[in-house]
């Protein structure tokens, strides 16, 4: 079960991810995609409170990998290139499920 304190717990997580990803998506988009944003939501009813230091951990491993292309292939490319969030969320996310014991 997650870190939340129950269902109550688990739906202000879900609500507050939702809310964060979701208002990203609209401010920009084609930036995250909604799948992205729902699974946001998933991970928030999961891990409560702790969603996020695991969307914080999923953001730099996506900002490290986006360096890397950035460094591999230069800014100007780096800046078109589409890198998919979800393997990042799902690691963050598995990371602090396993580290929060």
């Amino acid at each position: 079960s997650g870190t939340g304190s129950g269902a109550s717990g688990a739906f202000r997580g879900s609500a507050a991810s939702w809310g964060r990803s979701g208002g990203a998506a609209l401010l920009r988009p084609g930036g995250i995609g909604l799948g992205d944003v729902k699974l946001v939501a998933v991970v928030g009813a999961a891990l409560g409170a702790a969603s996020v230091a695991a969307i914080g951990v999923a953001l730099a491993g996506g900002a490290l990998a986006g360096a890397a292309i950035a460094a591999r292939h230069g800014w100007r490319r780096a800046r078109t290139a589409t890198l998919p969030l979800a393997p990042f969320i799902a690691a963050g996310s598995l990371a602090v499920l396993l580290l929060s014991g």
